[in-house]
């Protein structure tokens, strides 16, 4: 039971701390290119619609995309190991 609690801490500090530079870094590469686009064309509906719609709708969905890879990536490992068939049931 100790080893399975130390496993799922381990796993939860990964998606939610190691995940966190580069959802940030993906963040700001999505805010920099609404923006930059904005400026190219400023006041235009089309601009507008394609920084704010577009890319920031599709860079919010993008951001967690290394949340999600480091959990498959976690919940591979465990099924590999067969550790989350020994759990305790609930």
């Amino acid at each position: 039971m100790a080893v399975f609690l130390l496993v799922l801490g381990l796993v939860f500090t990964a998606i939610f701390d190691w995940a966190a530079a580069l959802m940030d870094l993906i963040d700001h590469a999505v805010g920099a290119t609404a923006d930059q686009l904005q400026t190219w064309w400023p006041g235009s509906l089309l601009a507008d619609l394609l920084a704010n719609g577009v890319i920031r709708g599709a860079g919010s969905v993008i951001t967690f995309l290394p949340q999600i890879v480091i959990l498959f990536f976690f919940l591979t490992l465990l099924e590999g190991s067969g550790l989350h068939i020994r759990a305790p049931p609930s």
